[in-house]
């Protein structure tokens, strides 16, 4: 798969995420920002030589349906 827009695109984002029960269904969250926002350091030792730095924010909702069934709801805007 050839994708233009994502050529020579560097992300560094920041991942966090969490499980979440209701009543019997297990869920998880999967939040993601760019690593400027993270007070931590970030891929200092990485070449960035020849990129171009790409953003995206998001959030994935993994939501359990069944016993090995599960709904994907992905919510994330780049850059």
């Amino acid at each position: 798969v050839y994708l233009p827009a994502a050529t020579n695109r560097l992300f560094e984002n920041w991942f966090t995420w969490k499980n979440v029960k209701e009543g019997d269904k297990l869920s998880y969250l999967v939040g993601f920002v760019p690593l400027t926002e993270y007070d931590g350091s970030g891929f200092e030792d990485l070449s960035k030589d020849g990129y171009i730095l790409g953003e995206k924010t998001g959030i994935y909702i993994i939501e359990e349906i069944a016993l090995n069934v599960c709904r994907v709801t992905k919510i994330q805007s780049g850059d």
